[in-house]
């Protein structure tokens, strides 16, 4: 499955390789974080030591009088806008903002560099609000900029990041858009937009309803239906996503890694439904459009909850899958008025074959609340097959928990569940024994319910090694029978650490997805048939998003700023 996969990138290995050695050498002198490997891009606060490089914009004049025509060097001589940040900034400048008001976009005029970044920040996070433009923060051909701890609201448009790469843009609050017409979209990465990083922050309020349509989004990662358009090896990690008129975040892109964020899309846009007291949600993320430019992405350790009553359609799911070779893994997909996660096929343009779906928790999804949805809707996971769409080949389903779904844990709808591998998974068989289920569904509360297991729960050590060794052997190259399981890390994060069968712990530092062949960081052992996992504690591998003992529960954004 994963040679026809690759096939469909038309890229040989060594271009595949070229890219990704360039990838990492860019991302690592910008963006790398704490998280330990050089490539990953976990927390570092971009910071100038040069004093002559710092500036101040305070529009309320709270350290001293604002002057455009100052030095704006000291929160005693600041600048008054941002448009003068804007023109002034260089490589290695930094620009804090003073509390206030400001009702202009962030547009530097010139790039920052991999060493030197142009930063945009509030002064001692202090509430830094841009609003009433068009949109707030304009990055076009823009490289090595970070922004801050900023707000925008009553914009046209939060975030436009056009042909530009390394951008950073964390904990932000963006909420309370225009939605005035049209198909409004809070935040857009496209022409081509890459290496770009969005974290810890809060995104919502995007879109509306007609009579019988959706419109908007709260995100794109990639433009629909453009197939020139390659916004990708992007990282979206540790946000807290809600209320997307169409969906929330769209990927219409390749190599992005989206982690750790929380979706909540729950009825909340005025609509014609009297079932549900007149508002409407929808699903929360979407892959879609062309098939081999929409691939190869990570999609781990989120929340996917609360899709709601679509406008032109009887019900949603949390995730919308219909392109093909991405990787779903230690999600928890909960309270969805229908499926948990749909991967379907309609036209000849989706393919949504040689995913690997797997670790995920899929618990009481498929309670719609408009009465006649059909009941293979009511499922945890929903594969099916519509009208002229690509058959679905080739999917892996393995070691899912599936838990107080309606009618089903796995619906195969119109498609041959033979032709897939389901594996391992627990499927509506009782009490998986999860830590917490208690307390009311709240879409303003991410931690709960707690998916993490009990001590006690059969879920432990019950689950299937993902892949085997395909060759005894020894050395640094493993080769497996599907490598599709596991992460190089696609040039921005830290590559999987993976587990062989009774053996050694080893990190992945490159995959040959068409040879099946695993490259580890130190050399060892292996025997065919040798179960391969990602690493795991007891004997074997626990069913569901999280392996015992438990790991740090990750840390969503405050919803206090999301309404």
């Amino acid at each position: 499955m994963i040679q026809r996969a690759m096939r469909r990138l038309c890229l040989s290995p060594a271009t595949r390789s070229l890219l990704a050695a360039v990838a990492i050498a860019s991302v690592t002198t910008f963006l790398t974080g704490s998280h330990s490997a050089s490539v990953s891009l976990r927390d570092q606060r971009l910071e100038t030591t040069d004093s002559s490089g710092v500036f101040y914009v305070d529009v309320n004049s709270l350290g001293g009088p604002c002057d455009d025509s100052g030095p704006g060097n000291s929160p005693a001589t600041p600048w008054c806008t941002i448009a003068r940040a804007n023109s002034e900034l260089r490589a290695g400048d930094t620009a804090y903002f003073r509390a206030g008001e400001y009702h202009e976009s962030i547009a530097p005029a010139r790039d920052g560099t991999a060493d030197l970044p142009i930063t945009y920040t509030a002064f001692s996070n202090e509430t830094v609000v841009i609003e009433a433009v068009r949109t707030a923060i304009e990055l076009v051909g823009r490289s090595y900029v970070a922004v801050d701890g900023l707000q925008a609201r009553a914009v046209d448009r939060y975030v436009t990041l056009d042909a530009s790469h390394h951008i950073r843009i964390g904990s932000c609050r963006f909420s309370q858009h225009n939605n005035t017409g049209g198909w409004p979209t809070g935040i857009i990465f496209k022409n081509n937009s890459h290496h770009n990083r969005l974290h810890d922050s809060v995104i919502g309020g995007v879109g509306y309803s007609t009579a019988d349509d959706d419109k908007g989004c709260v995100m794109n990662l990639g433009v629909w239906e453009d197939a020139d358009d390659h916004s990708d090896r992007n990282l979206i990690e540790r946000n807290t996503f809600y209320r997307g008129g169409h969906h929330v975040l769209a990927i219409s892109s390749n190599y992005n890694v989206v982690r750790d964020n929380y979706f909540h899309n729950e009825n909340w846009m005025a609509c014609e439904r009297t079932e549900t007291g007149g508002t409407c949600g929808n699903r929360n993320i979407i892959f879609e459009y062309d098939p081999s430019n929409v691939t190869w992405n990570v999609v781990e350790g989120n929340r996917f909850a609360f899709a709601g009553v679509p406008p032109d359609q009887n019900t949603s799911a949390g995730l919308s899958l219909r392109t093909p070779h991405n990787i779903v893994r230690r999600n928890e997909f909960y309270y969805c008025d229908g499926p948990g996660m749909g991967i379907s096929t309609l036209t000849g343009l989706w393919d949504a074959s040689d995913n690997h779906v797997y670790h995920n928790v899929f618990y009481h999804n498929g309670y719609p609340a408009l009465p006649g949805v059909e009941s293979w809707k009511e499922a945890g996971l929903l594969v099916a097959h519509h009208g002229s769409g690509t058959i679905i080949q080739d999917l892996a389903i393995k070691n899912n928990v599936f838990h107080d779904n309606k009618t089903h844990g796995i619906m195969f709808y119109y498609v041959d569940a033979s032709a897939h591998v389901v594996e391992g998974n627990w499927i509506q068989a009782g009490d998986p024994g999860f830590a917490d289920l208690s307390g009311p569904a709240d879409p303003d509360d991410p931690t709960a319910p707690n998916f993490q297991l009990r001590s006690d729960s059969p879920c432990i050590d019950a689950g299937s090694f993902l892949t085997h060794v395909a060759a005894t052997g020894s050395g640094r190259d493993i080769p497996v029978a599907d490598a599709g399981f596991f992460s190089d890390g696609r040039g921005i994060v830290r590559p999987d650490e993976i587990q062989l069968e009774d053996g050694d712990r080893v990190e992945i530092i490159a995959i040959d997805y068409e040879r099946n062949v695993i490259t580890v960081d130190r050399p060892t052992t292996f025997a065919i048939g040798q179960g391969v996992s990602l690493q795991y504690e007891g004997s074997a591998p626990d069913i569901g998003a999280h392996e015992r003992p438990v790991a740090t529960v990750p840390t969503y954004m405050p919803l206090a700023f999301a309404h």
